[in-house]
């Protein structure tokens, strides 16, 4: 009797589980024709592309297509840095600092200045420079790293870059 009611305790099991699964897997995406695709690109040694995939689920949702793309270091690198031919990219900096100094990506002569920013984007007669170089300078005068004096500069100059720069590419 024992042993009878396990077997049916089991088979109940698998049959709930399997009705669940199909439910799920059988739901109708919200997802409506595309209006238009951006590109995210990453290399083959990334385990970013997953993290992609999710993105891009959630954005078919409001009809925005991503189309992502694998590449070897070499191509992604070129297509990165050179041509910054992307829309989404996933890049990694490696460095032993605290405290990290992010002026070598976000400034003009930058060496990982993959954005394309440039001082006339935003440049002030004032200042003589652009702000968003502004920024970057200031930020490395202020110390100690951690006080909340240049956590704000950073705050401040983030917000700047949202509002101002980043509409101004592409």
């Amino acid at each position: 009797m024992k042993t009878r009611t396990i077997k049916f305790v089991f088979v109940f099991l698998i049959v709930v589980s399997t009705i669940f699964t199909t439910v799920n897997f059988s739901k109708k995406s919200n997802a409506i024709d595309p209006y238009f695709t951006l590109v995210a690109k990453i290399h083959g040694g990334c385990y970013v592309g997953e993290i992609y995939d999710l993105v891009k689920q959630y954005l078919s949702v409001i009809g925005i297509n991503l189309e992502i793309i694998i590449k070897d270091w070499p191509t992604f690198a070129a297509e990165i840095y050179v041509y910054r031919d992307f829309d989404f990219a996933s890049l990694f900096f490696a460095g032993g600092d605290d405290y990290p100094d992010f002026t070598g990506v976000y400034d003009e002569n930058g060496s990982l200045n993959v954005f394309g920013y440039h001082t006339s984007m935003d440049y002030n007669e004032t200042l003589g420079t652009g702000i968003n170089e502004w920024y970057m300078r200031q930020s490395n005068l202020i110390m100690p790293p951690d006080s909340s004096i240049r956590v704000k500069h950073y705050c401040n100059w983030q917000q700047y870059l949202m509002d101002k720069i980043l509409p101004c590419l592409k």
